[in-house]
């Protein structure tokens, strides 16, 4: 059988190609169809979009796909027109014979896609799917790169974003039958990093209580999270640009699933904007590397393990957890030359932004009342610092001193003295950078082919407001988090903008974009 040969696009840049995974049985052979169509986000045509790992290039297994000439095109015609006028027997049937004595070509894909399309595959409908190995030729550059800049099209105009994770193995299932009855008792603000009660009693959530999960639960919770599509960044833009996300990779299909664009869950860290309103610069060379546009801003100097304590961040006895927080803080300023950080503020203030992640209650406009405000948690570090509290006052120690941020991540130091929260994985050495379009600085890691790997996200205090791109923020402004995106203030004045200070009039050639990135 040959291999199969696609269609040019169109050279003005306006046509996608989308797939058809014709219906079949478990049993039967993947057969699709490929057609050029026009994208036109104002009136897009009807498909979904598959959000999924690629797994290995080298492990690979062969597909039929129709040869797309006119009279494939006059079957796809006729099937749409009989759609409508047959009864579902005679349709079933007519679908399912459609394509019979139509040449095919092979194609080859991944062991995963070829497993996740046996998956989606319907027995009796044809499915409209545009998937990305498919749907653009991967061996021509031009044509990966121009298709590349229009995937915030391709994933905001699709019905519905389809997430595969995989099939079910390793507890999958009950980790989704877990989580779906904790959507159905309780949800997440990720704005304040609180959770709530599903109904009426909204705020009757005790948040220093272990959510009612047992042993086997979380094991495969966890196996779950720890799945290939959970380490793919692209997974950021797939899932938020989408109307509606479903995932359909399991026998069980969650109802939190479609909540998922709303927000994408960052860890215990709020991200702001490290790289400011910038559009990402990337493009995928087929080979498992991706090419993206930003800044090195730091490697990482010193790391500083977090020792949990017996019962938790959130349950320990107060000498236990007031103890591990004045180890790190000797550990980052006793070692320090002088006491001011380098954005200027003192190195205390600076130690107690960076635990927190800077994530207080005058960090948002309006004020939230969920999480502590500054000045108190500094208040409350003071006291721990210098012994001066007792016993007496764990409880402001819970309240004031949400230090969540650190049950997950080391302490890390920069020859430059700036500090910052770094994933568990991170090493010496490993390269702090901020990637156009990326909210949160990435830690790099060099490889020997002179590429570098993805380490993980990070939080670096005095990097996380574009400072990498555009400088500090001028004196007496500074960046609060809203429902909108947030704005800019001076705090003197009590003025406020949404656009950056630090940016005047745009260059000829440059576009304002806002932070959800639509023009």
């Amino acid at each position: 059988m040959d291999s199969y040969e696609y269609l040019e696009l169109d050279s003005q840049g306006r046509e996608i190609r989308l797939m058809t995974l014709l219906p079949g049985t478990a049993r039967e052979k993947i057969h699709v169809t490929l057609r050029n169509v026009t994208l036109d986000p104002a009136s897009p045509p009807s498909y979904e979009a598959l959000s999924y790992a690629w797994g290995s290039a080298q492990d690979t297994l062969r597909i039929r796909v129709a040869t797309e000439n006119i009279a494939t095109q006059a079957v796809h015609r006729l099937r749409d027109w009989f759609k409508n006028i047959l009864g579902s027997s005679v349709r079933d049937r007519f679908q399912r014979d459609s394509f019979r004595g139509v040449p095919y070509s092979s194609l080859d894909v991944t062991r995963n896609l070829a497993v996740a399309l046996r998956h989606l595959r319907y027995q009796r409908e044809p499915r409209v799917l545009w998937i990305d190995a498919i749907c653009i030729i991967q061996q021509d550059v031009h044509e990966r790169s121009a298709q590349v800049e229009r995937m915030g099209d391709i994933y905001r105009s699709a019905r519905q974003t389809t997430i595969w994770l995989g099939p079910e193995e390793d507890d999958s299932c009950l980790a989704i039958e877990t989580l779906d009855h904790l959507a159905s008792k309780y949800t997440f603000d990720w704005s304040t990093g609180t959770i709530l009660a599903v109904g009426e009693n909204r705020d009757d959530v005790d948040q220093d209580e272990n959510l009612p999960v047992d042993t086997k639960q979380l094991s495969g919770i966890k196996r779950l999270l720890g799945r290939p599509w959970f380490e793919r960044l692209w997974v950021w833009q797939e899932v938020r640009l989408a109307k509606s996300a479903v995932v359909e990779a399991l026998p069980h299909v969650p109802s939190w699933v479609p909540s998922l664009p709303a927000s994408i869950p960052n860890g215990n860290i709020q991200l702001l904007g490290a790289a400011g309103a910038t559009r990402a610069q990337a493009l995928h060379d087929g080979n498992g590397v991706l090419e993206v546009t930003g800044a090195f801003v730091l490697p990482i100097g010193e790391i500083i393990d977090v020792e949990s304590p017996k019962e938790g961040w959130l349950d320990s006895p107060y000498d236990d957890l007031c103890g591990e927080i004045r180890r790190l803080a000797m550990v980052i300023l006793g070692s320090a030359e002088n006491n001011m950080y380098p954005t200027g503020i003192g190195l205390p203030e600076a130690f107690c932004r960076t635990i927190h992640a800077n994530t207080f209650a005058d960090s948002y406009d309006p004020i939230l009342s969920e999480i502590p405000l500054f000045q108190d948690a500094f208040d409350e570090l003071s006291r721990i610092l210098d012994q001066s509290g007792d016993k007496s006052t764990a409880l402001n120690v819970k309240k004031y001193l949400r230090v969540r941020e650190l049950r997950s991540r080391k302490l890390f130091t920069t020859s430059d003295g700036y500090m910052g929260l770094a994933p568990l994985a991170a090493r010496p050495g490993d390269q702090v950078s901020v990637l156009l379009g990326c909210p949160a600085p990435i830690v790099l890691r060099p490889t020997d082919d002179g590429c570098f790997g993805v380490v993980g996200y990070c939080y670096i205090y005095g990097y996380g407001d574009g400072e990498a791109l555009f400088g500090p923020l001028p004196a007496g402004w500074s960046r609060v988090r809203g429902k909108n995106g947030g704005c800019f203030i001076e705090r003197s004045t009590g003025k406020k903008q949404f656009t950056d200070p630090r940016l005047g009039e745009l260059p000829d050639g440059w576009q304002m974009i806002s932070d959800n990135g639509v023009e």
